[in-house]
Formats: C-alpha cells, sequence, structure tokens
C-alpha cells in the first residue's frame, strides 16, 4: 500500500510538472502590432486585447473589453500553432472559414508562411461571424460575440 501511494504521489507530481513546462513554452509567433513586432504568443495576445483573449481557458463571463490596436497583423499558420491565439477570437474566424470567406482564398492559401492577416480582414470576417449567428454586425470583440 505505500509503495502504491508513493507510486500514485510520484505520477500526480510528473503530471503536475509537465503542465507546468506546457504552460510555460511560449511558440514563437510573428505579429505586428500598432508597429511594434512581437515574437512570442503571450506578448503577441496580450498586445491584441480582446483579439488574443483566451476564449477557451478563459471563464466568459470576466471578459471586459479592452479595446482592439488600431493596426495589427499576424500571421495565419502563427494562430494556429499558438494554443491561446487558436482559443482567441482571430483562431476562432479563422477555424470556421470566415477569413477564408473574406479573402476569397483556400485554407491552404491563408496558411502559407508569408501571409499576414491584418485588422480589417479580421474585422470583415467578425462581421460575417457575427450575421451568421444573428448578431449586430459591428466587426467588433465583445461579450455578445
Amino acid at each position: 500500500n505505500n509503495l502504491r501511494m508513493r507510486r500514485c504521489l510520484l505520477f500526480a507530481l510528473l503530471v503536475c510538472l509537465s503542465r507546468t513546462q506546457e504552460e510555460e513554452e511560449s511558440v514563437s509567433v510573428q505579429a505586428e502590432i500598432d508597429g511594434v513586432v512581437y515574437e512570442d504568443e503571450k506578448s503577441a495576445a496580450d498586445a491584441l486585447k480582446d483579439w488574443g483573449v483566451d476564449l477557451v481557458s478563459t471563464d466568459s463571463s470576466l471578459f471586459r473589453q479592452q479595446g482592439s490596436p488600431d493596426r495589427f497583423s499576424v500571421r495565419g499558420q502563427d494562430v494556429v500553432k499558438s494554443k491561446r491565439l487558436a482559443n482567441s477570437a482571430i483562431g476562432y474566424v479563422l477555424r470556421y472559414g470566415f477569413v477564408e470567406d473574406v479573402l476569397q482564398k483556400t485554407e491552404e492559401e491563408v496558411m502559407q508562411a508569408d501571409l499576414a492577416i491584418g485588422e480589417k480582414t479580421l474585422k470583415k470576417a467578425v462581421k460575417r461571424m457575427q450575421r451568421f449567428y444573428g448578431l449586430k454586425p459591428t466587426g467588433v470583440v465583445d461579450r455578445p460575440t
């Protein structure tokens, strides 16, 4: 029994350590937000304000509108490889085809390494998504959206 308990505790410790390492590992991205270049996902997501909020891991009732940057661009492939950005408003409109629809490109074309998606495209994509779900099409990421 004592040996079994030690094994369980050791296993639990290893699981906790691996989760901590996963959370601390930052994915390299290329995003330009209001003239500043960001190369790690956390800084980029924070600078994106409402666009970068993790909508899956965060309680939506805690969402408070922070606004959005004036100008930004981020590569589609970076959004997909970053867990936080993939779970954000940008990730949502990208994952469900709203960006492809606005750009009139295929998913493969949107995921090209050199294709940056800007704020105008993303606002249009959000408007399309809002219309699709019967919301007022503002292009603004807010609590109802």
